[in-house]
């Protein structure tokens, strides 16, 4: 999740250019919305996000659901709970291709990649 949609479209370029096919999500409804209908290997989310609840809150519901998927958290501010939902933490400002490396590592193919940024 994302809300600064310059940002959300910039990290899904620059992932689609690395071979992943990617799903966008602009809050965390809409991401559980995505995940619900697709088979989705990784998510990647901003942790600071307004709404119903925050990249926090959708790591852990990812986990609780979908505990296969990898979870890659970023946010410029640190993130103190990322090992609580089992994810890797990307401190912002990230390179997209070590993103992309570490989403590679996590999964063990092509994924499709939720991008609810």
């Amino acid at each position: 999740m994302e809300d600064d949609f310059l940002v959300r479209d910039c990290a899904a370029d620059a992932l689609h250019e690395h071979g992943f096919e990617v799903l966008l999500a602009a809050n965390g409804p809409d991401a559980l919305r995505l995940l619900e209908g697709s088979h989705v290997d990784a998510v990647f989310t901003d942790i600071n996000m307004p709404g119903e609840f925050d990249g926090l809150g959708l790591a852990r519901r990812v986990r609780q659901r979908w505990p296969h998927v990898a979870i890659v958290i970023t946010s410029g501010r640190g993130c103190p709970d990322a090992d609580v939902c089992c994810a890797r933490f990307v401190p912002k400002p990230y390179v997209p291709e070590t993103v992309a490396r570490l989403i590679g590592e996590m999964t063990s193919r092509h994924p499709l990649l939720a991008v609810p940024l």
